[in-house]
């Protein structure tokens, strides 16, 4: 699960490495990485629409890149950018060190300031999967309640139905899933949990 953050924090101290070096890059390189943070931010604003592509490593590795692109750009061609995006491209490398150093200073305003960006990068647990669906509980804030994901599988996208969150099913240790009826936002489930039934409604949240 801390496969992301790790692959983050190790992106981003190099990252802040290349800040102290004075060479040159060549401005065909800064073209290119802006190119590829811009496919990467559709990519991003694609996911958020609720069709995402297939496994949530490969959504999280997304955001990663994403998040690297930029902080790459402002640490090697800070000195040719224009303010405008001096101050985007600077955003991605000092936000997460200032909520570093509120963590030092106070950890309830660090859970409030970063938390919920830290959360995007941790991969949600797998609780039951099969060819054509999957369950998936995700990590939620500390006030938040346990959450059931059901999640359609496609060739090389996935989608969301929707999100459960009776507590008396999502602490089920399910070992199959029977979808009934999908019907507006919602859609309807029988879930197998040692033997016996359980019904679970998933709603989407538009």
């Amino acid at each position: 699960m801390l496969v992301l953050p790790i692959l983050y924090v190790s992106g981003l101290l190099l990252c802040i490495i290349l800040c102290f070096f004075k060479k040159k890059w060549r401005l065909k390189y800064r073209k290119g990485l802006i190119n590829i943070h811009l496919i990467l931010l559709l990519v991003v604003i694609f996911n958020i629409s609720g069709l995402n592509l297939r496994g949530s490593l490969a959504e999280g590795l997304i955001v990663i890149a994403f998040l690297l692109t930029a902080t790459s750009i402002f640490s090697l061609f800070r000195n040719t950018l224009t303010l405008w995006k001096k101050i985007y491209f600077g955003l991605f490398i000092f936000y997460p060190l200032f909520a570093i150093l509120i963590f030092f200073l106070d950890r309830i305003a660090f859970a409030i300031f970063a938390i919920p960006f830290l959360l995007t990068l941790i991969l949600p647990e797998t609780r039951f999967q099969d060819e054509q669906y999957e369950l998936r509980e995700p990590v939620v804030g500390l006030m938040s309640t346990q959450q059931l994901q059901l999640i359609k599988k496609g060739l090389i996208s996935e989608r969301l139905l929707g999100t459960c969150t009776n507590q008396d099913v999502v602490s089920l240790d399910i070992s199959d899933i029977l979808i009934v009826s999908q019907k507006g936002d919602s859609t309807i489930a029988v879930l197998t949990s040692g033997g016996k039934k359980y019904d679970a409604t998933f709603y989407r949240r538009l």
